[in-house]
């Protein structure tokens, strides 16, 4: 989406908005990503 290519096996939207849901995606999956390696995020199990 930010190099303005589109995916062979899905589409999000109409792709109109690609240029502007690339840097939302890219910013929450960062986030998310920080939030899997963060070990206080999940608890104690034990």
């Amino acid at each position: 989406m930010a190099r303005g290519e589109t995916h062979p096996t899905f589409v999000i939207g109409l792709g109109e908005s690609d240029e502007e849901l690339a840097p939302l995606l890219s910013s929450r999956a960062e986030l998310l990503l920080e939030w899997v390696e963060d070990d206080d995020a999940w608890g104690d199990e034990s």
